[in-house]
């Protein structure tokens, strides 16, 4: 009996450390998030960095864009001309365009500022138009409105903007029309209606109108300095959008 007990009471040594392991032991914590890092400020990043990418200007209603990449070259667009491409670098802080001084583009926060062409590039995106298709069975009745010109194209193939220069109105109303703006003054005239368009004779040239299936009104303006105004009904006073 001696025996046993003495194996027992041995046997129970050697397992009092393990139970107390057991009774101790805990879940290890999980290991700790990675960091998240978030990046770099763009006023904290070398010039160089900060200028790539897409730039966009305005110029008399069109839109104007440059692209400075990363290899040292660029490429500007402008409407109605050929794209122009060259090199830049980085130089006394400012961006110069194939090596000219009088091309320098000076680095602000959140803008490159052109002083040669008066131009203020930001990252802003111009909004542009592309026209639909004419209205067909148009009447006469469907031009009553008052239209004010949002879009306007100088040439042919050129890239619609803005217009931000173009302050065009036209009220019709039955067999009148009055023009108010810049480009035509305040006049009045009594446009024609033949196979679903409005013409009508200015000093500047005919005047063709032009429903489109987008609801637009298209202008187009035949002479000397032919150009495509693209307008949009607005409400007459009392009236709203929707009717």
């Amino acid at each position: 009996m001696k025996k046993y007990c003495a194996l027992l009471l041995a046997f129970l040594l050697l397992c009092l450390p393990l139970l107390a392991w057991a009774e101790g032991e805990e879940t290890p914590p999980p290991p700790p998030p990675e960091p998240e890092y978030e990046p770099l400020p763009a006023e904290y990043l070398p010039l160089s960095e900060r200028a790539l990418g897409d730039w966009y200007a305005e110029l008399s209603g069109l839109a104007i864009q440059l692209t400075l990449a990363e290899d040292g070259a660029y490429a500007l667009l402008i409407p109605g001309s050929e794209p122009l491409a060259g090199v830049w670098a980085e130089a006394d802080g400012q961006i110069i365009l194939d090596e000219d001084a009088e091309s320098a583009l000076l680095v602000l926060d959140d803008a490159l500022r052109l002083d040669a062409l008066g131009l203020l590039f930001t990252r802003e995106k111009p909004e542009t138009y592309a026209p639909a298709e004419p209205l067909t069975g148009t009447t006469a009745a469907l031009y009553d409105g008052h239209w004010r010109a949002h879009f306007v194209a100088l040439g042919e193939g050129t890239i619609l903007a803005a217009a931000l220069e173009e302050d065009t109105e036209l009220y019709i109303e039955g067999d009148k029309l009055a023009t108010n703006g810049a480009r035509f003054g305040l006049k009045q005239y009594a446009p024609a209606f033949a196979d679903g368009a409005l013409t009508f004779p200015t000093d500047q040239g005919q005047v063709t109108l032009q429903l489109l299936q987008d609801g637009f009104l298209r202008l187009t303006l035949a002479g000397d300095a032919p150009a495509t105004l693209y307008l949009l009904s607005i409400p007459l006073p009392g009236q709203t959008p929707a009717e």
